[in-house]
Order: structure tokens, then C-alpha cells, then sequence
């Protein structure tokens, strides 16, 4: 796992950061996604969902 990868509920969350300041082990993020920048991929296929 990436250490911007997250579990959260079983499910794999992958967030960028920003690198001039990366999170620090065991630092706790607070998540927001922007609106127009969420990706969302079907686990079996990989084909991205709401095309």
C-alpha cells in the first residue's frame, strides 16, 4: 500500500497530497473530495463508473 492509499471500510481510497508537506505516519487526514474530482472505478473490471 502507497501512504497515500487508505483503508477505509474494506474499501481502498487513494488521495493526493500535497508533497511539500506529506502526512506523517499515523497522522489523521480529515477527507474532502472536491466535486469534479472524484474518480470512481468498478473493483471487477477496472472500467471507471459514470462515463
Amino acid at each position: 500500500m502507497r501512504p497515500e492509499d487508505l483503508e477505509v471500510a474494506e474499501h481502498l481510497i487513494t488521495a493526493r497530497v500535497d508533497g511539500r508537506r506529506p502526512p506523517a505516519k499515523g497522522e489523521v487526514l480529515h477527507v474532502v473530495p472536491r466535486g469534479g474530482h472524484v474518480h470512481l472505478f468498478d473493483v471487477a473490471d477496472g472500467s471507471r463508473l459514470g462515463d
